[in-house]
């Protein structure tokens, strides 16, 4: 099963909008003070993004605020303005603010996210005399 991709009907305001890379390292300290570092795991440098829109339509931010309900616990693609290629993320954190003139404003909070994608599961073929033996024994 693929990943949702995130396509708002407003894009996230770019200017100001913070971005950060962390890089985790591991780190050995040896009696003599020599210092040995590494990349920890092959996923060693994860990428969060801030997304603000200053301007939204009450049903524009109805529509992102659902899709992050949708996708509580699923990663979905997004390509951060700015970047070059739609990465994998899960979103942390959000917020709405009632700006008036049926206005709002909001603001999301994204981290990179590394796990796969479920597999799909394979539909079982019951003309195949196997699969229909399995149904019977299950039922």
């Amino acid at each position: 099963m693929p990943f949702d991709t995130f396509v708002p009907a407003v894009m996230p305001v770019v200017d100001g909008a913070p971005r950060k890379l962390t890089l985790k390292i591991r780190s050995a300290e040896f009696a003599d003070g020599y210092n040995q570092e590494a990349p920890d795991g092959i996923n060693y440098a994860r990428k969060t993004a801030s997304l603000s829109w200053p301007w939204l339509k009450v049903s524009d931010a109805q529509a992102i605020e659902a899709f992050i309900i949708a996708h509580a616990a699923v990663p979905f693609l997004f390509q951060v303005p700015g970047e070059a290629v739609a990465l994998q993320w899960k979103c942390t954190d959000s917020s709405r603010n009632l700006a008036g003139n049926y206005r709002e404003t909001m603001t999301m909070q994204l981290k990179q996210d590394f796990s796969f994608a479920p597999p799909a599961v394979p539909k079982a073929d019951f003309s195949d005399p196997a699969d229909s033996q399995v149904l019977a024994a299950v039922q």
